[in-house]
């Protein structure tokens, strides 16, 4: 019988994260050049981190409805919910019975985002 500690574990979470967080960048570098070459690597890397992290905070983890919401977020703003007029973001965000891909769609709707062009599981 095979036994993966949890050092085990944790270093294959951490691989696939950093995995995951290439193909978002990549993604993000297609899909906003402008602000890719702006930001940078490091500044990318650290705002899709902060787009997981608020993604995860509201139930939104599948790899693919987090990856629209990362790039909700590069195109309007790691705190878009905030403003006034954007309440009924919140209130799609704080929804704990809408399904996570529901939440991004609402949101996109909202902010009169047009679906990526490119599926979010297309991988390069």
């Amino acid at each position: 019988m095979l036994i993966i500690r949890k050092e085990q574990m944790d270093v294959l979470d951490a691989h696939m994260r950093r995995k995951y967080e290439e193909r978002v960048a990549k993604r993000v570098a297609r899909t906003f050049p402008e602000k890719f070459k702006e930001m940078g690597p490091e500044k990318v890397h650290a705002l899709i981190q902060a787009g997981i992290a608020k993604g995860e905070k509201h139930g939104i983890t599948e790899d693919d409805d987090a990856e629209e919401f990362i790039l909700l977020i590069f195109a309007h703003g790691l705190e878009f919910e905030k403003p006034p007029a954007r309440v009924k973001c919140r209130l799609i965000l704080e929804d704990k019975d809408l399904p996570p891909d529901a939440k991004v769609s609402l949101i996109a709707e909202e902010l009169g985002a047009k679906k990526s062009p490119e599926p979010a599981n297309m991988k390069s």
